[in-house]
């Protein structure tokens, strides 16, 4: 992102590849979470899951941020990413993701305790 975004133009140019482990692309995730963020752009300002009125919270367009409030709004959309990767892979298989619902019940401290 920070060689994406920069202000001197022979960096955006040439960028170089950022090299990282077998299971993880830094370039892909930034693609996606890129791709999503601007399809929150197209889509615009929605309410979540709880009861608030429309307007409630503030709606920044990511075209229209920026260069810190991007990189902001991309970790927080990859960090969301991740979680939610996180929590599906356990899901999928029924009895090695039985510790979900757990988690309503019993906190990971009293587990460990």
């Amino acid at each position: 992102m920070t060689l994406r975004y920069s202000k001197d133009p022979a960096i955006t140019e040439d960028a170089q590849e950022v090299r990282t482990g077998r299971k993880w692309k830094a370039e892909e995730v930034t693609n996606s979470a890129i791709t999503n963020l601007e399809h929150a752009d197209t889509v615009g300002a929605v309410q979540e899951t709880k009861k608030e009125g429309y307007g409630v919270r503030s709606f920044k367009p990511f075209c229209m941020s920026n260069s810190k409030e991007k990189r902001d709004a991309l970790m927080k959309e990859v960090k969301k990413e991740e979680e939610e990767r996180r929590y599906l892979h356990p899901v999928k298989f029924s009895h090695q993701g039985q510790y979900l619902r757990w988690e309503e019940l019993v906190t990971w401290k009293e587990i460990w305790a």
